[in-house]
């Protein structure tokens, strides 16, 4: 049996002494808002955020990259299942969703699969091989299916989203203990995290 558990913490950029940027969990969508309003528990569960914890700042919770495109520049490209290409192009249509429920069916999906024992750095190979076959990349999907992957890993992870401050400009991206699997070229960096949902399955 699999348990499933998993906790949000969410935090707000100043964009100047009266608003603040937060992004809307409930909703997928980032929000300017007055600074005030940032604590009215009313909106805050309206945004689907009433749950979460709000906290002064978010860190990265990636400490390193596991591959990058040119990692795998030599690499002979094996096609992954086909299943797999078709996921993560249903997982790119999915963008009206929101991010946090399509992340709980996702997860939820992966840890009632059978379990498939792979390393973070096999979840990269495997992340690369479906982008280069699909013939795009998307944050978006990469870092569905990396949740996906890591939960059929039974591994915990983190779903980070963060924006380009001050621009509402989003980047997605999940990591597993502290190692982000696949990432074409690293831009995560740039982006400041605003919400973080950890999962953890046990087994």
């Amino acid at each position: 049996m699999t348990a499933l558990s998993s906790q949000a913490r969410w935090t707000r950029v100043l964009m100047d002494q009266n608003r603040s940027l937060i992004y809307g969990a409930g909703w997928g969508r980032f929000y300017v808002i007055e600074s005030r309003e940032a604590l009215d528990p009313a909106l805050l569960s309206v945004l689907g955020l009433g749950r979460c914890t709000l906290q002064d700042s978010l860190a990265d919770p990636v400490e390193r990259i596991a591959h990058d495109r040119p990692s795998f520049r030599e690499s002979r490209v094996e096609a992954p299942a086909y299943a797999l290409g078709l996921a993560y192009l249903l997982l790119r249509a999915s963008r009206w969703v929101p991010l946090c429920w399509m992340a709980r069916l996702v997860y939820a999906a992966g840890v009632r699969a059978p379990r498939q024992r792979r390393t973070v750095s096999e979840i990269g190979r495997t992340l690369f091989e479906v982008e280069r076959v699909v013939g795009f990349e998307d944050c978006y999907p990469r870092a569905l299916m990396t949740l996906y992957l890591c939960a059929r890993a039974r591994r915990p992870c983190d779903l980070v989203v963060g924006c380009l401050a001050p621009t509402r400009l989003m980047h997605a991206w999940c990591s597993c203990l502290g190692v982000l699997p696949y990432e074409p070229l690293p831009e995560h960096y740039m982006y400041q995290p605003l919400y973080v949902r950890s999962f953890d399955a046990q087994c």
